[in-house]
C-alpha cells in the first residue's frame, strides 16, 4: 500500500486509482487461492504484468483520463516489482515466474497464508519498514504543505 501512494504522491496520479492497483492483485490472487480455492497459487493470476496490461487497458477505456491510466499501471506495477523484490530477499519464488505467466511456468505454493510470514528475512521486514515509513514521511510533508 505504502509503494502505491509513493508512485501516486511523486506522479502526481489518481491517488484511489493507483492504490487501489496496488493492491488489486493481492485481492484478486489471495481470495482466489486461500478463500475461494479455485487458484493453486497466491500469485496467479493478478500478479503477471499481461494482467496488469489488459486492466489498464480496461481502465483506460472506462475513464479515457490519463492520470488515472498512469495511476493504475503505476501502482500495480510497483506491487509486482515489490513482490519480486521481496522473493528474492526471503529465497522463496525467485524465479518470478508469476510476473511473466502465463508465458512462463509458475512455482505453485502450496502452504497456508501464515507461513509467508515465517520465511520472511530481517531484510525483507527491514525493505517493508523502509518503504511504509518513506510513505509516512512523504504524506506528512504532503499534509503539512496543505
Amino acid at each position: 500500500m505504502s509503494a502505491g501512494y509513493l508512485a501516486s504522491h511523486y506522479l502526481r496520479t489518481d491517488q484511489r486509482l493507483t492504490m487501489l492497483a496496488a493492491v488489486f492483485p493481492d485481492l484478486v490472487d489471495k481470495t482466489g487461492r486461500y478463500l475461494l480455492h479455485w487458484s493453486p497459487s497466491g500469485r496467479v493470476p493478478a500478479h503477471s504484468l499481461l494482467t496488469g496490461a489488459l486492466t489498464t487497458a480496461v481502465v483506460a477505456l472506462l475513464t479515457r483520463r490519463r492520470r488515472a491510466v498512469v495511476g493504475w499501471a503505476a501502482g500495480y506495477l510497483v506491487h509486482v516489482l515489490s513482490d519480486l523484490v521481496v522473493d528474492q530477499m526471503v529465497g522463496e519464488d525467485t524465479s518470478g515466474g508469476y510476473a511473466l505467466w502465463p508465458l512462463t511456468r509458475v512455482t505453485i505454493r502450496r502452504h497456508p497464508i501464515w507461513t509467508s510470514f515465517r520465511v520472511y528475512t530481517v531484510g525483507a521486514w527491514l525493505f517493508e519498514a523502509l518503504v511504509t515509513l518513506w510513505g509516512l514521511l512523504a504524506a506528512r510533508r504532503r499534509f503539512r504543505s496543505l
